[in-house]
C-alpha cells in the first residue's frame, strides 16, 4: 500500500468534513475533493461537490465569510478555523472547520 491510498483512506473515512479546494486563476476556490461528510455537512449527496465553486454551495449567509477566510487562508499559507452561522429551520450547522494551504513550488 503507498502513503498516497493511506491519505486518500484517511481523507475519505474522516468523521469531520474535509475538502481539497484549490484557487483557479480567476481567483474563485473549487472543490477539488470532499469528503462524504464534507457533502452532508452542505447538504449534499457524496461527490456532488467535486469540481464546483464555493459559490455554487454556500448559502449567502456564510458565503463573504467563508471565501474571505479561504482568501486569507491562501495568501498567508497560515492554518485557519471557520465558525459558520447556523442555517434554519432543520439545517442546522454549529462545528467549525479548518482551512490549512498546502502551497506547491508552481
Amino acid at each position: 500500500m503507498t502513503d498516497k491510498n493511506i491519505y486518500q483512506r484517511l481523507f475519505e473515512g474522516w468523521n469531520d468534513p474535509r475538502f481539497l479546494i484549490e484557487e483557479d486563476a480567476n481567483g474563485y476556490f473549487r472543490v477539488m475533493k470532499a469528503n462524504k461528510t464534507g457533502c452532508e455537512y452542505f447538504g449534499q449527496p457524496d461527490g456532488s461537490l467535486d469540481g464546483h465553486l464555493l459559490d455554487d454551495f454556500l448559502e449567502s449567509a456564510n458565503k463573504e465569510h467563508i471565501i474571505k477566510t479561504f482568501d486569507v487562508a491562501f495568501r498567508t499559507g497560515l492554518p485557519l478555523s471557520v465558525q459558520v452561522i447556523p442555517v434554519f429551520p432543520g439545517g442546522v450547522r454549529i462545528r467549525s472547520f479548518y482551512v490549512t494551504p498546502i502551497k506547491t513550488d508552481d
